[in-house]
């Protein structure tokens, strides 16, 4: 019934579901922070936060469905070994463009017009970070920073 899972498939299961969104969550806040000058605390439903906070949850939150996603709902699509990943950086991207266009909106109550070029660019930086996450970072996936 279940499945036997060695060490290296926790390993890659803790990146995939605990390193890998800790890292876009980060990431995509330092970028959108920087973008659009919210440096100050904000008001984020009732509480005081620092700025970065909210966008580092949107981040690692479209980060990880877009994971679980690939995991455990591309797979299941019959002859898409090929595509999962493209679809699951074109989720995540989405999601990120999504999570970061609300949150600065909760955020700073940034004029109706402009929420389309913030999702955007929120879907830009987490491509971006996705990149730079497979190439220099996860050592599976050739990564340098990582790699023996």
């Amino acid at each position: 019934m279940f499945d036997v899972v060695n060490g290296a498939q926790i390993l890659e299961k803790i990146k995939s579901f605990g390193l890998k969104p800790i890292y876009h969550g980060v990431a995509l806040s330092i970028e959108t922070i920087s973008i659009f000058n919210q440096y100050d605390n904000v008001q984020f439903f009732g509480t005081t936060l620092p700025a970065f906070f909210p966008l580092a949850i949107a981040g690692a939150i479209s980060s990880l469905s877009a994971e679980l996603l690939h995991d455990f709902v591309f797979t299941l699509i019959p002859s898409n070994e090929k595509l999962k990943n493209i679809e699951s950086s074109v989720v995540g991207m989405g999601l990120a463009g999504l999570s970061v266009g609300a949150a600065l909106k909760i955020m700073s109550n940034i004029p109706n017009d402009e929420i389309a070029m913030t999702m955007l660019i929120g879907g830009l930086f987490y491509g971006a970070n996705e990149l730079i996450y497979n190439e220099f970072i996860d050592p599976l996936s050739s990564g340098a920073l990582f790699a023996r």
